[in-house]
């Protein structure tokens, strides 16, 4: 049997279309919540033309996502995607109360808070939908104000193409 880990995906690979692109084997497990941690948006994430989202530390805070089940080869190329991220260890809580071990991604060290693109934002509030996160969470992120970009971004293309087939 090949070897499996937990991913938690908080931004745009909960979108199952946009995680498939380069992680074939990804399969849906569960719903759950990081505690302790708030969604931000910083620096320039080259790929969406504005801030990528991070998980800062804040007491009583709490980022919802989706957790996937991966083949271990697909590890590598997650790493690729996720390069200006450094890759951790988060005990993520189920809407049932469990707690499973999941690998995530954080940017470590010094950045500076910014807007993410509305093509971003749309990948994640239609991963968020997608997977029924609590409205509430649901609301926060349609809620989060985007920057003035309204460029050509081609992942977001490539990402719209493969939901309309």
């Amino acid at each position: 049997m090949a070897s499996t880990f937990k991913y938690f995906a908080f931004a745009s690979n909960m979108l199952k279309q946009r995680l498939l692109i380069n992680n074939p084997s990804a399969v849906f497990n569960t719903v759950g919540k990081l505690q302790g941690h708030q969604l931000i948006f910083c620096n320039e994430y080259p790929g969406w033309h504005g801030g990528g989202a991070n998980l800062a530390e804040k007491e009583g805070g709490e980022v919802w996502g989706v957790v996937w089940t991966m083949g271990s080869a697909d590890r590598d190329s997650l790493d690729r995607q996720e390069k200006d991220y450094t890759p951790i260890q988060v005990p993520i809580i189920t809407p049932d109360g469990a707690t499973v071990d999941c690998r995530t991604y954080q940017l470590q060290g010094q950045y500076d808070v910014t807007k993410p693109t509305r093509h971003y934002k749309d990948i994640i509030v239609r991963g968020a939908k997608q997977n029924q996160l609590p409205q509430h969470y649901i609301q926060r992120l349609e809620r989060v104000q985007c920057s003035d970009f309204y460029g050509h971004v081609p992942i977001y293309e490539q990402i719209i193409n493969k939901l309309k087939s």
